[in-house]
């Protein structure tokens, strides 16, 4: 077993640290260590075989990546701290990927090992962990915010040898879907974890439904991904930010949806049959509208699996 690091927990959040804004911190808590990358790749630990003792499923993603991990003290159970986690993540729509507990087996340091210590995830940490005798929680769970596909992965642990609990937690945020040009990939991804994925890619003149020219690739990508899949049906979904008339913007939303839905029928030879186009305005932002990166993310066309 890797060793423990039994100093004393600090009285005061570590020099930088500072909470996710996504998600607070168990009451109580202290920040130990703190770590942000604007970029890097992340596995995530999905499938553990119990009988052979290892790892069988991993999901590789890529984004901006925080790691925080907080010491809590007192007369609490990683149960208790675990479910916090759990109710808050799924007040805020998040999905459970994957969780394992003591009660499951006892293959902890296999996930701490294969995150923090093996050939992926080589972050730094403050703390080893305990072996998790007294319990221990690894979770994860994923979510949309603003547009980008989001991870959130939680190991916590004690054992009777620490008279606190080790809450090491890594939140990554995908890049790609705002970054990159759609892919089918992407689409797939999207829907899995959502019900639906931004069309990324899709450039329209300002008040406009005409698709410009450089959306083509982005285009066949998307026929691509409906091509593979013609036993399922879908809505294309225009959207716009909140600035002029609502009703004006309810007609530009519908329309651009039809024109990518009509342009993937006649130019790319999708079924016809797959495809249903709605606007909904500014009706289902996501981000805020008093920014001019919110406005962008807000004007958007998605696809809906039906």
């Amino acid at each position: 077993m890797f060793p423990v690091n039994i100093l004393a927990q600090r009285d005061t959040d570590i020099e930088g640290g500072k909470d996710h804004p996504l998600i607070s911190r168990f009451e109580g808590s202290v920040i130990e260590f703190y770590e942000h990358k604007n970029y890097d790749e992340y596995t995530l630990v999905l499938g553990f075989d119990e009988e052979e003792g290892q790892v069988d499923e991993v999901l590789n993603v890529e984004g901006e990546i925080t790691r925080i991990q907080y010491s809590t003290k007192g007369d609490h159970s990683v149960f208790e701290i675990y479910k916090n986690y759990e109710l808050a993540l799924e007040s805020a729509n998040f999905n459970t990927l994957f969780t394992w507990s003591e009660k499951m087996g006892n293959p902890d340091w296999q996930f701490w090992f294969y995150n923090y210590y093996g050939e992926i995830n080589k972050m730094v940490s403050e703390y080893d962990h305990p072996d998790g005798r007294m319990g221990f929680r690894y979770h994860v769970a994923s979510g949309i915010n603003e547009g980008r596909n989001v991870y959130i992965v939680l190991y916590i642990s004690s054992d009777d040898d620490t008279d606190w609990i080790l809450t090491t937690m890594d939140v990554i945020e995908e890049k790609e879907m705002m970054t990159g040009l759609v892919t089918a990939r992407s689409i797939e991804k999207g829907l899995q974890l959502s019900g639906h994925s931004v069309l990324s890619g899709l450039l329209f003149d300002t008040g406009e439904a005409t698709i410009k020219p450089e959306s083509e690739p982005a285009l066949k990508n998307i026929a691509e991904y409906l091509k593979a899949n013609p036993d399922k049906n879908f809505f294309i979904v225009g959207h716009t930010d909140n600035v002029g008339d609502f009703d004006n913007n309810m007609t530009l939303s519908e329309s651009r949806a039809k024109a990518v839905m009509d342009k993937l029928v006649s130019a790319y030879g999708v079924d016809a049959g797959q495809l249903k186009a709605y606007g909904v305005s500014s009706l289902s932002p996501v981000a805020s509208n008093m920014t001019e990166e919110g406005k962008a993310r807000n004007r958007r066309v998605e696809i809906v699996e039906e």
